[in-house]
């Protein structure tokens, strides 16, 4: 199971969140999107299993980073 982490915008304070994905939990917040990035990359990168996923004022998905081993895929 990888741990994933959201970057979100937060309409309430204008702020960019970094959220963990199963609880949505806000982790940190951040006036910058980038700094709410740097964020979740450096949470990911700490993780066996990480991913990041970066998302647009529209709330759309714009990139998704994944760090830590791939599983195996396996061929039928």
């Amino acid at each position: 199971m990888r741990n994933v982490f959201h970057v979100v915008t937060n309409r309430l304070t204008d702020n960019w969140d970094v959220k963990e994905g199963k609880s949505g939990v806000i982790l940190a917040s951040y006036n910058l999107k980038t700094e709410a990035i740097n964020r979740a990359v450096s949470l990911a990168k700490s993780s066996q299993l990480g991913q990041v996923k970066i998302h647009g004022l529209d709330g759309k998905i714009q990139n998704e980073w994944t760090y830590g081993k791939d599983p195996k895929r396996y061929i039928s």
